[in-house]
């Protein structure tokens, strides 16, 4: 999308990137350096809350305001990612692939301790540790099949150990929401 937004010009898109994750980074870098440098010891969870006898109700609200601005598109950015991601790679239909990208994050939400941390632990965990094995494992077959090499190769091996690392996280993360 941003290449059709940049008209198709490398070098924009290429200085979009770079400007739009530096201009993040240090957004965040920002806000967590003001949050804790006023609440200190006592930030919470949720960051503005620990402000709350530090700031007046109207600031207090805007960050509030702001803080759910923020949550709340990085989880649609999220959510139309991973939708796009099972309904184009792996082919799903849009419904499911939309349960399965915005719908089951915002479900173990629901069911959770309400902890948005806990959420994004999870969710990226398990989502995070699948795709990363289904790269590895489509990059590993690609090497292989390039270099025509045996399956006991060091590098297939590598990547081999990498899919199982991934794996086990997955199933770590899964087991936290279980238990």
């Amino acid at each position: 999308e941003m290449y059709d937004l940049a008209k198709r010009n490398k070098r924009v898109l290429k200085q979009s990137i770079v400007v739009g994750t530096v201009v993040a980074a240090m957004a965040t870098f920002l806000f967590v350096v003001v949050v804790v440098g006023i609440s200190g010891s006592a930030t919470t969870e949720s960051a503005l809350l620990g402000l709350q006898g530090q700031l007046s109700p109207v600031l207090l609200f805007c960050g509030i305001i702001f803080g759910f601005l923020a949550i709340a598109t990085s989880y649609l950015v999220s959510g139309i990612y991973l939708t796009e991601l099972f309904q184009y790679d792996y082919r799903l239909k849009h419904f499911p692939a939309l349960i399965m990208g915005a719908g089951v994050p915002f479900l173990l939400f629901l069911a959770s301790s309400r902890s948005f941390v806990r959420v994004i632990d999870v969710t990226g965990g398990v989502f995070g540790a699948f795709e990363a094995m289904v790269i590895l494992l489509s990059a590993v077959v690609v090497f292989r099949h390039r270099q025509h090499l045996r399956l006991i190769h060091p590098k297939i091996l590598i990547g081999v150990l990498a899919v199982l690392i991934f794996f086990a996280v997955m199933v770590n993360k899964i087991i936290e929401i279980v238990l």
